[in-house]
């Protein structure tokens, strides 16, 4: 029987980071646009750039503009990223606005 279990247990993770240099540099990017870029409405919300809906603070995705497959080197552009939810981000996919 445990043989069993141990078939449907998670593979354990190493201890090491698995972040990358730009996974890092991205998530210091998105630090800095939330810095500079107050929620616009009570504190704690931002209007959702791609659906007429605002977007919780704890809930927002930083949607690229100009898609990253087509602009790379504004990955990092502050003026590049809208706030959005995830979902309408993800359906958004690599199409402009």
């Amino acid at each position: 029987m445990s043989d069993l279990f141990d078939r449907f247990q998670k593979p354990k993770r190493s201890r090491k980071s698995s972040r990358t240099p730009i996974d890092r540099l991205w998530l210091k990017t998105r630090e800095e646009w939330f810095q500079f870029h107050p929620p616009d409405f009570d504190g704690d919300y931002y209007q959702c750039a791609l659906c007429p809906f605002p977007v919780h603070i704890s809930d927002v995705s930083l949607d690229h503009i100009i898609p990253r497959s087509r602009a790379p080197h504004l990955r990092y552009d502050f003026s590049n990223l809208q706030p959005s939810h995830y979902l309408c981000n993800v359906a958004k996919g690599s199409k402009t606005n």
